[in-house]
């Protein structure tokens, strides 16, 4: 996926990538950059990726602060995840966000959520 990373999708529901991993310096997501990178930026739709889903991302935010031994950084709320533990907020959002969109009467993942911009 040319620069940047992701776990991608093996089915036919939802996005073709779950998980976007955009290499980060200075604070900015950079483009054919040759490195080192400051961080890593995870990004997941909930909008165009299945309910099912939520669970592989959470587990990917976790195996990369577990592996690399930094926090996490959840901008949204201006949290510091520290533990797998502290992922509760990031879900919370998570199913907000999930219970918005289906009160639009849009299943998160569907042909119909591919359709919106993201």
């Amino acid at each position: 996926m040319d620069d940047y990373l992701g776990i991608r999708n093996r089915d036919s529901t939802g996005d073709d990538v779950i998980v976007w991993l955009y290499p980060i310096v200075d604070d900015e997501e950079v483009y054919h950059h040759p490195g080192p990178f400051d961080a890593l930026r995870l990004k997941y739709s909930v909008l165009r990726n299945p309910v099912a889903r939520v669970n592989q991302f959470l587990a990917a935010v976790a195996k990369f602060m577990s592996v690399f031994g930094v926090p996490g950084l959840y901008r949204l709320q201006s949290a510091t995840l520290r533990a797998p533990e502290d992922l509760g907020v990031l879900r919370q959002d998570i199913e907000a966000m999930t219970q918005h969109w289906t009160s639009e009467v849009i299943e998160p993942g569907s042909s119909e959520a591919l359709q919106f911009d993201h």
